[in-house]
């Protein structure tokens, strides 16, 4: 009884200092404008200016969940701040996260502090279900991009930006971009600045399969999956048993014959939903 009045209290504390005001926001393409520099000479809290002739300058490299929350945080302090993203749209590893899957974290452990998540999902979610609900991949990318409007990144934003060189100059760092669609014509931009956060993430690279005779195999291999409805009535194996491969067998089970799903070791799985409180 007494754990489960401690988890009410919780969740109704988390889910009230959620913004009342979040208005619906779609997940699209950014082309924001940078953030200038910010040479005004004002004080800040947390930099105190004495002896820096100007703020800081600082290129954030990456646009997932630390590449924002970084921006922000410097932005707070009084930082000139360019936040770099090489896709067309901030979400990290959720901007190309396979379709049917979800978060394993619940909504109470996956919000920020200063931007209740599950405030935010009542606001865009059609489907109302038990709480803990778990965000699916377009949700994630519409919190994303309201928390960093919410705080002012947007300004700093530049997508479709790659970072190809970051060198040493004095005491400041030249970091070299291309700008623009892949598909076009890019403009190396080059730009110095104080310092430099490199918030890229550890999964953003694919990891390639391979298998003795995969090479003859005929029927389909599917390295990117999009949802289940090519797959009606069809026998699928898939390979691995982790968080997304436990969301695609499952997403699979709804339209294909058989689902199969082969892993190197045991594994054990919890169910997301629980009677009265998360898993996590």
């Amino acid at each position: 009884a007494t754990a489960a009045a401690l988890y009410t209290m919780a969740l109704v504390a988390n889910v009230a200092r959620g913004p009342a005001d979040v208005e619906r926001h779609e997940a699209r393409t950014i082309q924001a404008p940078r953030r200038p520099p910010m040479n005004d000479g004002g004080d800040s809290t947390d930099l105190p200016d004495e002896g820096i002739p100007q703020k800081p300058t600082v290129c954030v490299i990456g646009g997932g969940m630390a590449g924002v929350v970084a921006a922000k945080e410097l932005l707070q302090r009084g930082c000139a701040v360019t936040l770099l993203e090489k896709g067309p749209e901030l979400g990290g590893v959720w901007r190309e996260a396979w379709g049917g899957t979800r978060s394993t974290s619940s909504l109470l452990n996956t919000s920020f502090s200063d931007f209740s998540l599950p405030a935010f999902v009542e606001t865009v979610r059609s489907e109302r279900g038990a709480y803990p609900r778990h965000f699916s991949r377009d949700e994630y990318r519409c919190y994303l991009r309201a928390y960093a409007e919410r705080f002012g990144v947007l300004e700093c934003v530049i997508c479709d930006a790659e970072v190809v060189t970051v060198r040493k100059a004095g005491d400041e760092y030249e970091v070299g971009w291309l700008e623009g669609p892949r598909d076009m014509a890019q403009l190396t931009t080059r730009e110095t600045f104080t310092h430099i956060v490199v918030a890229t993430g550890l999964a953003h690279a694919k990891k390639v399969f391979d298998a003795p005779g995969l090479n003859t195999f005929k029927g389909r291999v599917v390295t990117h999956y999009k949802g289940n409805q090519s797959f009606r009535n069809e026998r699928v194996v898939v390979v691995g048993a982790g968080e997304t491969a436990s969301d695609v067998a499952a997403d699979l089970s709804r339209t294909a014959r058989v689902v199969h799903v082969v892993m190197r070791s045991p594994t054990f799985w919890l169910a997301r939903h629980a009677p009265f409180f998360p898993p996590d």
